[in-house]
């Protein structure tokens, strides 16, 4: 019995996969939490691996161009509550993974608007 080679490459992949999101998403928190005053990011507290969640789905769902120019650093504590919320309402079976992931994208789409362009710098 030999190694089914076609599931082992995919099972590689997956893990890939999952290794390129869970970086991609431990430097968006990192560009948030630089910005963030202390307290206001201890505040979120347990609810950060909630706001990660969100961010793991918009991962998933944008290419890694669109990805790196989304301004994580710009997002406020309000914004990343908006992005709790989201999660909680998934949970509660109340909002779609879609819907939330939609609404956590367009937060971030809004904030990427207000980014100067280049030319205007």
């Amino acid at each position: 019995m030999g190694i089914d080679e076609g599931a082992f490459s995919e099972e590689r992949g997956r893990s890939i996969f999952n290794v390129l999101k869970e970086k991609a998403v431990e430097d968006a928190v990192e560009k948030m939490r630089r910005v963030f005053e202390e307290q206001d990011w201890k505040r979120l507290g347990k609810n950060r691996a909630l706001l990660e969640r969100s961010l793991e789905a918009a991962w998933e769902e944008v290419g890694k161009e669109e990805w790196k120019s989304l301004p994580f650093g710009l997002l406020s504590e309000e914004d990343a509550r908006k992005m709790i919320a989201f999660e909680l309402a998934v949970d509660a079976r109340t909002m779609t993974r879609k819907h939330a992931t939609v609404e956590a994208l367009r937060l971030l789409e809004q904030k990427k608007m207000m980014m100067p362009r280049p030319e205007e710098k």
